[in-house]
């Protein structure tokens, strides 16, 4: 980015960088799986949370 003339400062920009180096040493994958998980009971209420604006 900065060969291309990004400009890379800002809390922002620093605060990525520190996340994507935490990853890159703890060996954690830089992509969303998109899975959802929680305790069997909250199933209802998750996708009721998630789906919200597509049935209204």
């Amino acid at each position: 980015m900065d060969s291309k003339g990004v400009d890379l400062t800002g809390d922002e920009y620093f605060e990525f960088a520190a996340s994507y180096h935490f990853e890159v040493e703890n060996g954690h994958s830089h992509y969303i799986t998109g899975a959802i998980s929680c305790h069997a009971g909250s199933v209802k209420e998750v996708l009721e949370k998630a789906f919200t604006s597509v049935t209204q």
